[in-house]
């Protein structure tokens, strides 16, 4: 799947409300990349605040307002992946014009 199109379906998932969802198919796409420990945190504080809304140890208001900023974390770490990408592409742009000028100045 194309990067941007990951990116895009990871949103859809949140603003769809499929959270778990969108946190699996980020641990499963950044495995062995350097910000995998943030998908594996926001994955715990997930399965945490889930289970303490479960045995009503956390009133729903914060068990809200701490989805929120999971989600907001979720965003984050996709966008970091589009930047990233963003960054490869335009970084290999220009070594392509690189190589291609010095080939071009040698004729």
């Amino acid at each position: 799947m194309e990067v941007t199109n990951f990116v895009n379906t990871i949103k859809i998932l949140v603003a769809e409300d499929k959270l778990p969802e969108a946190i699996l198919k980020l641990r499963e796409f950044m495995q062995g990349h350097e910000s995998f420990n943030e998908i594996i945190i926001q994955s715990a504080r997930y399965k945490d605040i889930q289970t303490q809304l479960h045995t009503n140890t956390v009133p729903k208001e914060y068990a809200d307002i701490e989805k929120n900023k999971i989600r907001l974390a979720v965003l984050y770490i996709a966008d970091l992946i589009a930047n990233e990408t963003d960054i490869k592409t335009f970084e290999n742009k220009v070594r392509f014009l690189k190589n291609w000028i010095r080939i071009r100045l040698r004729k």
